[in-house]
């Protein structure tokens, strides 16, 4: 109706009043009043309609427009709020309504959706905060009011469906507009035609293209869990009982941290090592960080390049705050087991500059037992040696024991180790490079000095009050003693102990004799069986003022000289 018609009823109106038509009073009176097509007015004491004003009725309040009619069925702006009209003028409030570009003023494609109003009828909007909760559920609102889905921004926007809407969102609203909320949410769920992202993170030192899935979480505030932006490191959530780690961009990680460095310390033989120790997250169990437990796992490429390449897989250790344990022997279980530089469990014999320095490996049949012999092992000079069982993926811990068979390069020997895991006569420990004896039995860097099985018994150099001390051991290492002591070997030979030190070597056709009275002083003397005159013309071999001959010694006798 228009206005100039509104006007004419009203005047009908009171010109009916005038002439008695209506039961009223004689006074004008303010309220409701229905005119032509069913339309309602509202007029005020002088019996004008009310215009651009809400009035009440029954509990429901409407608009009432510049020409004094009720507003219905749409969305109106009055001052800076939004407001919703029903298809009978009443003002929407604690209700949703869905509106279509014709229900809103200037609307248009983009602005058709779902609108929430608040008690006071006022339309939930961005100005006046971007999360709402209703219901139980968290919504945002953008600045016009409309319910937003899908990526949404920390500044309550929408994350435009560009390739990885995700780098710039900070929540993630369902169909339904409620926010995920303590709560997951895979990639590929709501981005079914990407079957990836191209991005590369820095914190993981990944490209997102070796993921499977892409997993983020929001937190009980409807937030994404984020690492710090420009920061190396992962931030950690607890969730449900475990931890697990998200990147810059809310990813979760379900492989290996990122490392800073690997470096290659000074020294032959010298292993790398990283500047921290990394976590792994494991895919297997979900991306959950792995705490107190064995796994067996390839490094990722930043941890080694080789073993990535190769998908060479080591045993790993993660100690209680999921850090691998890196860089030295560690007690787990009643075992101690030794780790390199960046965490992967050695076997073999491993070099470990005290307990917390690791240097280097060598599997046991890459060493002979001449290298032990003669000190060529590249970083012996400045670390401790220990052994590790070969067994890596049985066993790996440290062997302690006296005899201990090892298969070398060139053939089985026995080897040495304290209970402290140190090889017995370890160059590191005593720096005048002398054997270690330890029960009857001579070693060096481990190896126990056994005579040559083929000739019975061998002589081992040794060092007594700074000098040098030479004595007979066996096939097992054992130290042959005695006042004065006649060891015949396996080729005819001879050696003479006296007073527990190996003082002469013959091959003599008889065993050499033992004269109180020689010619030459008591000793031993070679003895001529042929010679019926004189059986020891040939003249004294040692006596107890004698020195170490080592003149008639066979190479093969000499074990550690």
């Amino acid at each position: 109706m228009k206005r100039k018609a509104l006007s004419i009823v009203v005047i009908g109106l009171m010109a009916a009043f005038l002439c008695g038509v209506f039961p009223f009073s004689s006074f004008a009176v303010e309220g409701w009043l229905q005119v032509e097509d069913g339309q309602w007015v509202y007029l005020n004491a002088a019996d004008q309609p009310v215009t651009d004003s809400w009035k009440e009725s029954k509990g429901f309040w409407y608009r009432l427009d510049s020409a004094g009619y009720i507003t219905k069925d749409t969305l109106i702006n009055v001052g800076s709020s939004y407001y919703y009209l029903d298809p009978d003028g009443r003002m929407a409030a604690e209700a949703w309504a869905y509106l279509t570009a014709d229900q809103i003023p200037d609307g248009d494609s983009d602005s058709e959706g779902w609108y929430y109003f608040g008690a006071d009828g006022r339309a939930y909007t961005n100005k006046s905060g971007a999360r709402k909760q209703i219901d139980g559920q968290t919504y945002i609102f953008d600045a016009d009011g409309k319910l937003l889905t899908g990526w949404i921004a920390s500044d309550g926007t929408a994350v435009e469906e560009t390739e990885d809407p995700f780098i710039n969102a900070t929540h993630f609203a369902g169909e339904d507009g409620a926010l995920y909320v303590s709560k997951w949410l895979a990639y590929s769920d709501v981005m079914t035609n990407v079957t990836g992202s191209t991005a590369h993170s820095d914190v993981a030192d990944r490209d997102y293209t070796e993921y499977d899935e892409l997993w983020f979480y929001f937190d009980e505030t409807g937030k994404k869990v984020v690492a710090r932006t420009g920061g190396t490191s992962l931030k950690q959530k607890e969730i449900d009982g475990a931890t697990y780690g998200f990147d810059e961009n809310g990813v979760m990680l379900p492989w290996w941290s990122a490392v800073d460095s690997v470096a290659y310390p000074d020294g032959e033989r010298a292993d790398m090592t990283s500047n921290v120790s990394a976590k792994y997250y494991s895919g297997y169990d979900g991306g959950v960080l792995l705490k107190n437990t064995w796994f067996f796992m390839y490094p990722s490429e930043n941890l080694s390049g080789e073993d990535f390449e190769d998908m060479e897989a080591s045993w790993w250790y993660a100690d209680g705050s999921g850090k691998v344990v890196r860089d030295r022997i560690r007690m787990i279980n009643g075992r101690r087991y030794v780790f390199d530089g960046i965490g992967r469990m050695k076997v073999g014999f491993c070099l470990v500059d005290g307990r917390a320095n690791y240097v280097a490996n060598y599997d046991v049949d890459m060493l002979s037992h001449t290298d032990f012999i003669e000190g060529d092992i590249g970083g012996i000079e400045h670390a401790d040696l220990y052994l590790f069982s070969p067994d890596e993926l049985n066993d790996g811990s440290m062997q302690v024991g006296s005899d201990i068979l090892v298969s070398l390069a060139d053939g089985y020997y026995y080897f040495g180790f304290g209970a402290d895991g140190k090889a017995y006569g370890n160059k590191n420990n005593n720096l005048t490079y002398t054997p270690a004896k330890k029960n009857g039995k001579y070693y060096y860097n481990g190896l126990r000095l056994d005579a040559d099985s083929e000739l019975g018994y061998g002589v081992v150099k040794a060092e007594r009050d700074g000098q040098d001390y030479y004595q007979v051991v066996d096939i097992d290492g054992k130290i042959i003693t005695g006042e004065k002591k006649l060891v015949a070997d396996k080729q005819g030979g001879y050696f003479i102990v006296l007073k527990d030190r190996f003082v002469a070597y013959v091959n003599d056709p008889y065993p050499p004799k033992w004269v109180k009275n020689g010619v030459s002083g008591e000793g031993y003397y070679h003895y001529d069986k042929s010679n019926k005159d004189d059986h020891y013309a040939d003249g004294i071999i040692a006596g107890y003022a004698d020195a170490t001959d080592l003149s008639g010694l066979p190479s093969e006798a000499c074990i550690n000289f």
